[in-house]
């Protein structure tokens, strides 16, 4: 358990660096967010109320990219109310049948849905964000920023310099 937890506390914070460095800031504080969420000992669903930060974090690397795209997708997972799905009490006195068996499975879905959506946030987080060795570049891989043209981010929303929006 401690290696485990171990595990998460270092892809997360190496994630969260690795993410400030490409100038991401609002989905680093998210990616620190989660670990310090699944991290705590005790963590009650209304630890996750930072959740609609990740619809910022989608805008700001991009909807469309890896990364925005697990940010929607972990994003969605907390919208659904899986406090109404864990069964309290699954003392089966009466024999196993398939709606025990179905609860069972609600219940065990419902009280990991949290835990493996952050998980797969901050795992997405840190694979995107390693180093591309293979090319030998230093550049992260979420470098879009770098790609674009000066013109695109001087003057914004795709104009190139010397045109205006009032032309």
């Amino acid at each position: 358990m401690i290696a485990c937890s171990s595990a998460i506390l270092a892809l997360g914070l190496i994630a969260a660096v690795r993410l400030y460095d490409a100038s991401w800031k609002m989905s680093s504080f998210v990616t620190l967010l989660f670990v310090t969420s699944i991290l705590s000992p005790i963590s009650w669903d209304h630890y996750f109320t930072f959740t609609p930060l990740l619809l910022f974090a989608a805008v700001e690397v991009g909807y469309k990219s890896k990364l925005g795209i697990s940010a929607l997708a972990t994003f969605t997972v907390f919208l659904i109310p899986w406090y109404f799905f864990r069964a309290q009490n699954l003392n089966f006195t009466t024999g196993l049948t398939i709606q025990h068996l179905w609860i069972t499975i609600m219940t065990v879905v419902a009280r990991n849905a949290y835990f493996c959506a952050s998980a797969y946030f901050i795992g997405t987080a840190w694979f995107l964000t390693r180093r591309n060795r293979t090319r030998g570049s230093e550049r992260t891989r979420l470098g879009w920023r770098q790609r674009l043209s000066f013109e695109y981010l001087a003057k914004g929303n795709g104009e190139t310099l010397g045109e205006s929006i009032d032309a």
